[in-house]
């Protein structure tokens, strides 16, 4: 058996056969990234006022009635505001 995987490791058209395969995945995974990573990076830094006009990046404290714990708060230990949080380093 290990036998034939090294002969089969050293045959071009084996790997030309699982570049036709899984090329053309990797290609467009590739640019789904791209466009996630310009859309992240796009995203302008605003008020929480701005977010009826589209995606806005807020940062600080929230405090309120209704603050509830969320996934948020496992790394910050702090109660979090709203639906959706990330948290990321600099």
């Amino acid at each position: 058996m290990l036998r034939f995987i090294l002969w089969l490791l050293s045959q071009p058209l084996f790997w030309v056969a699982l570049g036709v395969a899984f090329g053309p995945f990797f290609f467009v995974r590739g640019f789904l990234l791209l466009r996630r990573q310009r859309l992240i990076a796009d995203t302008p830094r605003s008020t929480v006022r701005g977010a009826a006009l589209g995606r806005i990046e807020v940062s600080g404290r929230a405090v309120g009635p209704y603050t509830q714990v969320s996934k948020c708060s496992e790394l910050s230990k702090l109660p979090c505001e709203g639906g959706q949080c990330q948290t990321r380093r600099e």
